[in-house]
């Protein structure tokens, strides 16, 4: 029986998109998601990867996150 309510609900959140961000238009159903979403617009734009695996051209933002990632090619081994 409430089974029934809960599918009525979910379909009334997804028709009703009451809160819309100012700045790219996207509808939310909750004035949270709202809040969580428009703070993306206000990140700092993320560093390039400019370190790239040379085996399978995997990037990386450090050299040291390059380090670390090439253990994996190398089975372990930090020789080389």
């Amino acid at each position: 029986m409430f089974g029934c309510l809960g599918k009525q609900k979910q379909k009334k959140n997804e028709d009703w998109k009451d809160y819309t961000c100012d700045i790219c238009d996207e509808e939310m159903t909750i004035k949270y998601g709202l809040i969580r979403h428009k703070s993306i617009h206000s990140r700092p734009p993320m560093p390039s990867k400019s370190f790239i695996c040379p085996q399978c051209g995997l990037a990386f933002n450090t050299q040291q996150g390059l380090n670390g990632h090439k253990v994996v090619h190398n089975h372990g081994n930090t020789d080389s």
